[in-house]
């Protein structure tokens, strides 16, 4: 795949941004020295320094859509923050696969996200060190040259298809989406948000394991579903004749 490709399909997630100029890769960690959990390295800001901007989705998919169109759908841990570039707008953080419901990862493996520390988009803080989340990934991609980061993934629709993970007190998880999209498509699976003791429990315990639920501007969740039916869900997509 070509750069030029590689910026369409990275764009694609969000078509009214803020204008950018310049190129900046702030404090770039090469990807040769992996950090231990002694050394975790946070992004600068999760919420933008300089401000916000308002994302709209090129396309939004549901839950058959996103499975289709993606090249991995896993469950993921973030790690450390690599670098950022202006000019890009994204973000590089290390990871390492939990789960794997389509396609394959490596056990260690970077992946992007629209924003950087300076602008990200609106009630879309930058991941963080431990956050476990659900993700429909791209393949892989093509080095690009002004960056200090070899192959790497990104979200297919962006803010769209990621779900943060969840556990009550009884040991149940949960997939916790902000837009709601992809969750509430999800064939016989219930939607936790209009109950508000599992909702105000997943929300306590989500916010011990990542500060995101205390992180200025974040939105509402719209869909909190078990990740049982969403298994149970992929399961019955992964049968189905051409998948």
């Amino acid at each position: 795949m070509s750069a030029k490709r590689l910026l369409v399909l990275l764009l694609t997630a969000c078509i009214c941004l803020l204008a950018f100029s310049g190129c900046s890769d702030r404090n770039a960690v090469p990807q040769d020295e992996l950090s231990s959990k002694e050394n975790i390295v946070l992004p600068p800001a999760r919420i933008g320094i300089s401000g916000e901007t308002e994302g709209r989705l090129a396309r939004s998919y549901t839950f058959s859509e996103a499975y289709e169109a993606s090249g991995v759908v896993a469950i993921i841990e973030i790690g450390n923050w690599i670098c950022e570039s202006e000019e890009h707008f994204c973000t590089f953080f290390e990871a390492s696969p939990i789960s794997v419901y389509k396609g394959e990862l490596p056990q260690s493996f970077v992946i992007s996200q629209l924003g950087y520390s300076e602008y990200t988009v609106s009630h879309y803080p930058l991941f963080s060190y431990g956050e476990k989340l659900l993700v429909f990934l791209s393949a892989y991609t093509e080095k690009l040259d002004d960056l200090e980061v070899d192959d790497f993934v990104f979200l297919i629709g962006d803010y769209s298809t990621v779900a943060y993970i969840a556990e009550d007190g009884s040991g149940n998880t949960y997939l916790m989406d902000w837009l709601g999209v992809v969750g509430n498509s999800v064939p016989g699976a219930k939607n936790f948000v209009g109950d508000p003791d599992i909702y105000k429990e997943l929300k306590r315990s989500f916010g011990s394991s990542s500060d995101i639920i205390g992180v200025e501007n974040s939105r509402e969740f719209q869909s909190v579903i078990l990740l049982d039916d969403f298994e149970r869900a992929v399961q019955n997509l992964s049968q189905l004749p051409g998948a």
